[in-house]
């Protein structure tokens, strides 16, 4: 069953409505403000508003401050006609006191407006239509187009490009399955971060993190990355003590050579050796991520743990993760890894495994051989591989709004002037 649109065949079709999605229906709407001929065969829109900033509180240097700034003036005046703040969104940056900033639950409320102020935009526009729900498959068609179906109907859409922008999910390790006694005290990072209330939080046994907790209790964090170290600094503000961060290797965002020698210079000589700066290392192996890493008040907080500023968090390695002894000793354990895409599975001469990445030169999709597919891009998926342009030096949501978003519309455009 296809959609009904005034679109037989749209140009392009957008997967997701998260803030990767929203950057790339920002530079679309733009581009038409200048250009009434671009994408004249719309846009179709698909999300079923799933999306979650992972930050259990924003101040400097934070997803809200990035988000922001990145909003066309036109949206963001519209968004502050939405949000019913004291303060209205385009003014909040303006106050000196960071710490009053909103908590996650105004965040997502932020990017909900947002997400209405341009979908509205769009379709005073007529530059596309929003369609709430879930994509199913996307299955490649003849003459290099694609068809996309979605729903609980079987409803489908044809277009000639994609973007896919589904974000990433955390998952709990396989290994828990077959221990019970560790599973029943494991939590998600990803649900740490999205409420102060911990008896909200639960583990896959249904018990709560706050019964976990008990006055002397240990807390283990799984994991090297941003939101390992954003996870003990929330901790930290709910006034816990003796947390321990088990990783494998310590990924830090620096945007250049001189953050990083003016950054390394503090740390004692016995960790240095965790930060050999490399600008060719790759995302998967290498200490150093150009595109993501701890960053903000989590790189703060991980410089205090290295210069003993901070003796009520500790750092231990570990290769063995939910196998290692001293883990299985804490007394709650939060796991701080194991983020994946969300895969939409791809059809075509083959069905192609849920295991697609992006290239970061061209961010086109990328199936499990290697192969680019023509005409599917992706933005905000978490599984990429490391570009060679090292101008891109942004971090968080400036880079689906400034970089990511401009590249994979030129192309686009590009695409279908080849193919109109």
């Amino acid at each position: 069953m296809s959609v009904e649109t005034d679109a037989s065949v749209f140009d392009t079709v957008i997967i997701g409505d998260g803030p990767a999605a929203l950057g790339c229906l920002q530079n679309m709407v733009q581009q038409r403000r200048d250009d009434p001929d671009f994408l004249s065969q719309k846009v179709a829109i698909i999300g079923d508003g799933g999306h979650s900033l992972r930050y259990h509180r924003v101040r400097a240097n934070s997803p809200y401050e990035d988000f922001i700034t990145c909003l066309d003036a036109e949206v963001l005046d519209r968004v502050d006609q939405v949000i019913q703040w004291p303060t209205p969104p385009s003014q909040i940056l303006k106050q000196s006191e960071k710490d009053n900033l909103p908590l996650l639950t105004e965040i997502n409320e932020l990017v909900e407006a947002t997400r209405k102020a341009l979908i509205d935009l769009t379709q005073e526009i007529k530059l596309g239509t929003h369609i709430k729900a879930r994509v199913n498959t996307i299955s490649l068609v003849e003459g290099n187009g694609i068809e996309v179906d979605f729903g609980n109907g079987g409803k489908t859409l044809q277009a000639h490009t994609g973007i896919i922008a589904t974000g990433g999910q955390q998952k709990l390790d396989d290994r828990l399955a077959h221990n019970a006694s560790v599973a029943e005290k494991v939590f998600l990072s990803e649900d740490l971060q999205r409420t102060y209330h911990l008896s909200n939080i639960k583990s896959t046994r249904g018990k709560t993190l706050d019964a976990c907790l008990e006055e002397e209790a240990s807390i283990g964090i799984i994991g090297g990355s941003h939101s390992a170290f954003s996870s003990a600094n929330y901790l930290l503000d709910i006034g816990k003590e003796n947390i321990k961060i088990f990783y494998r290797r310590i990924k830090v965002f620096f945007k250049d050579r001189e953050e990083y020698e003016q950054w390394v210079a503090q740390v004692p000589d016995d960790w240095a050796h965790l930060f050999d700066y490399n600008e060719n290392t790759d995302v998967d192996e290498g200490k150093i991520n150009r595109w993501g890493g701890i960053r903000g008040e989590a790189k703060d907080l991980l410089l205090k743990i290295l210069t003993g500023q901070e003796p009520k968090v500790t750092l231990q390695k570990t290769e063995n993760g939910f196998r290692d002894p001293h883990v299985k000793k804490c007394n709650a354990i939060i796991q701080s890894d194991g983020y994946s895409p969300s895969p939409i599975p791809i059809y075509g001469y083959q069905k192609v495994s849920e295991s697609q990445a992006i290239d970061n030169d061209t961010l086109q999709l990328i199936d499990n051989h290697g192969q680019r597919f023509p005409n599917l891009w992706g933005t905000g998926i978490r599984r990429s591989q490391l570009s060679a342009n090292k101008q891109r030096s942004r971090e968080g949501i400036n880079i689906f709004f400034q970089e990511h978003a401009p590249l994979i519309i030129d192309q686009i455009k590009r695409q279908l002037q080849s193919i109109l």
